[in-house]
Order: structure tokens, then C-alpha cells, then sequence
């Protein structure tokens, strides 16, 4: 196996540990346990990896194992990054690759200070940083596992880049309102306007994509049906949480169609990353479809990590 296909199959498994991350602490905020371990980075005074899990309450045991999906991405960031700079020549993609090493250090101490400092407002900024980090990595899978067709020309090839790119911007917006309103229970009238823009970008951006050529389709499509299943789930967290008591612990129901709702959420962004680098590799007329210098959709999600 060379390195460059290493870079590749570690970039994918980042990814996917990140969104199953991201997932976990989906659940720690619908279950309202991201004060159950009351101290960072020790758990109940236990260091991370030898904390007695079967004296755990069921509320500590879900923030806890956040805290070990972490520190496993933290541990494939790093290992990514030197995969990168070692089997990948492009500048674009190690530059990418050392941002997401500032970018998971940066997530996990304010992951820690919410806990130490029980802030409300910390809790919301990881929460905001947490899918510009999953954007990040997810750009960086998509750039090294370009299959080297040959891009080609198009009647317009700036206007499907910019609308993809518009679209990351939207989805990621329209992500931190989600967090917003999942964290303070505020802003849900300008989540849902959000979720009608959301719906005019991705007709605009996807909808001649998936009509179009080849390696826009896949990213397009999936956008389509994730945008069925998320706008059902959407108005299904807000019935529940309507049907249900303020004051009252959650559902079971309500934890998972608002986890669920979070998760399609960023599975979208990721889609909508991967559409926007392929149509910038076709505009650019590259031979490799997703060209990696220099990763901007991706990297201007993430400039407030660095």
C-alpha cells in the first residue's frame, strides 16, 4: 500500500469517527449530561482510559465514552496529519491536515473548560466548532480520494462551485442555529427560516448537479434524500419536545429523533462539502476532480479554530 492511499483510508476513518463523535455528544446534550463527570480531564479523579466504567451512573457513562470517542479522533488527527505530510505532496492538503490538529486540540480544551467553568456559553461555542472540524476532516477524505478523471469543461464552470459553496456556508449556519436552539431551547423561529434557505440552496446547488455530470450526482442525490428524511425528523423533535414538559427528563423518543435530527444535519454538511470540492475541481479543469490547494469551503469553516 503506498502512502498516498494510507493518507486516504485514514482521512476516511477519521471522518467516520468524527461523525460518530459528533453522534455521541448529540446524545450528551439530548440526555442533558455534559455535567455528569464534574471534572476534566480526569473522570471522578480516574484518569481518561482507566476510570472504573461499571461504578459509573448511566449519565456519566455517556459523558465519559464522548470523552474516549475524543481522545480517538484527537489520536487519528494527529496520525492523519503525519500520514499527510509524509504520502500526500500538496500543500493544500497538509495545510489542511496541521489546521485539524489545532482544530481537535482547540475542541477538546473547550470541551473541558465547559465542564471546570459549567459554562453555558462554552457549551455553545464547542458545539459550533464541532461541525466546522467534521467539515474539515470530511474535505480533507474528499481530497485524497480523488479517482483522476479528467475534470473537463463546462458552459459555466464558476456557478455550480460558488453555489456548493454557498451551500457549506448555509447547512454550517443553519448547524450552529440547530445548536443553539438544542442547547438554550431559543432562536427556533430563525432555525426553521434557516431550514427554507437551507431548502432554496440545496435545490439550487444540487438540483442541476444531480442531472449533471457524474461526480456531482452521488453528493447531489444524497442531499435530496437526506433533506426528506431531515425536515420529517425536524418537525418530529419539535412535536415531541412540545408534547413533553419543560421540567420533565427527556424521552426516550425525543433523545433519539433529536439525535438523529443532528446527525442527518451533518451528514448534509458533509455532503455539501464534497459537492462544492468537486465542483471546484471541475470549474478549475483539473485532472484530478477534487483538487487539493487549497481547500477553501472547508478551511473557511474552520478558520476560527486556528
Amino acid at each position: 500500500m503506498s502512502r498516498r492511499v494510507a493518507c486516504s483510508r485514514l482521512a476516511f476513518v477519521t471522518a467516520a469517527a468524527t461523525f460518530g463523535l459528533l453522534v455521541a455528544g448529540g446524545f450528551v446534550t439530548s440526555l442533558e449530561v455534559g455535567l455528569a463527570v464534574p471534572d476534566w480531564p480526569t473522570t471522578f479523579g480516574h484518569g481518561m482510559f482507566t476510570a472504573p466504567w461499571g461504578d459509573l451512573a448511566p449519565g456519566a457513562r455517556v459523558e465519559h465514552f464522548h470523552r474516549l470517542a475524543g481522545s480517538v479522533v484527537g489520536l487519528l488527527t494527529v496520525g492523519l496529519a503525519v500520514a499527510a505530510f509524509l504520502g500526500d505532496p500538496r500543500r493544500g492538503v497538509r495545510l489542511a491536515a496541521a489546521v485539524a490538529v489545532l482544530g481537535v486540540v482547540a475542541q477538546g480544551i473547550l470541551g473541558g473548560l465547559r465542564v471546570t467553568d459549567r459554562s453555558l456559553a462554552l457549551a455553545l461555542v464547542h458545539g459550533c466548532v464541532a461541525p466546522a472540524f467534521f467539515a474539515l476532516v470530511v474535505g480533507i477524505a474528499a481530497a485524497t480520494a480523488g479517482s483522476g478523471q479528467a475534470g473537463g469543461a463546462q458552459a459555466d464552470p464558476g456557478a455550480p462551485r460558488r453555489r456548493a459553496a454557498a451551500l457549506v456556508a448555509v447547512l454550517y449556519v443553519q448547524g450552529v442555529l440547530g445548536a443553539v436552539v438544542r442547547h438554550t431551547g431559543s432562536l427556533l423561529e430563525l432555525h426553521l427560516a434557516g431550514m427554507v434557505v437551507a431548502v432554496v440552496a440545496i435545490v439550487a446547488a444540487a438540483g442541476r448537479a444531480s442531472m449533471g455530470r457524474e461526480e456531482l450526482r452521488a453528493p447531489a442525490l444524497a442531499l435530496h434524500g437526506f433533506l426528506a428524511v431531515q425536515i420529517g425528523l425536524g418537525f418530529g423533535a419539535w412535536a415531541l419536545a412540545q408534547g413533553a414538559a419543560r421540567l420533565a427528563p427527556p424521552t426516550a423518543a425525543g433523545v433519539l429523533v433529536a439525535t438523529a435530527h443532528m446527525a442527518v444535519g451533518h451528514a448534509m454538511l458533509a455532503c455539501a462539502v464534497v459537492l462544492a470540492l468537486r465542483a471546484r475541481g471541475i470549474a478549475a479543469g483539473r485532472g484530478d476532480p477534487i483538487p487539493a490547494a487549497p481547500l477553501r469551503p472547508a478551511l473557511a469553516l474552520a478558520g476560527g479554530i486556528a
